[in-house]
C-alpha cells in the first residue's frame, strides 16, 4: 500500500515534448517544445546548454551516464505551467549534421541560432 501511495503524485506528471524542426541554410537544428496542459501562449523559456559538447537534455558527451538536467529543468517549468524549448545547438545531439568545422566556430552564429528558435 506503502508504495501506491508515493506514486500517486506522479501521476500527472508526465509532459509531452514535440519534437521541432529549424531549417537553417547551413543545416537542420533539432529541439523539444515542453508543454504543460494549460500552456499560457505568452511565455515559453529557451533553455540553451552551457559550453562543450552538452545536448539539449543537459547530458554531455565528456561524461559517463545520463543526469536529463536540462530535460528535469522542463519539466519542472511544465508542471508549473510554463512553456519551454530545449535545443541541441550546431554540432551536438541531432543538431550534429548542421554543425560547422571548428575553424569555423563562432559564438555569433548560436546567437543568431537562439535569434531563429524564437521567431
Amino acid at each position: 500500500m506503502k508504495r501506491l501511495l508515493f506514486a500517486l503524485p506522479l501521476i500527472g506528471l508526465a509532459f509531452a515534448g514535440t519534437e521541432l524542426e529549424l531549417t537553417t541554410p547551413t543545416g537542420v537544428l533539432h529541439g523539444t517544445l515542453e508543454s504543460p496542459a494549460t500552456p499560457d501562449k505568452s511565455v515559453c523559456v529557451l533553455i540553451l546548454a552551457g559550453s562543450g559538447p552538452t545536448d539539449r537534455d543537459g547530458n554531455s558527451l565528456g561524461l559517463p551516464g545520463k543526469n536529463d538536467s536540462l530535460k528535469k529543468v522542463a519539466e519542472d517549468l511544465a508542471h508549473r505551467d510554463i512553456a519551454s524549448l530545449r535545443i541541441d545547438k550546431r554540432g551536438i545531439g541531432a543538431s550534429k549534421a548542421a554543425g560547422p568545422k571548428e575553424e569555423n566556430l563562432r559564438f555569433d552564429t548560436y546567437v543568431d541560432d537562439a535569434v531563429l528558435w524564437t521567431e
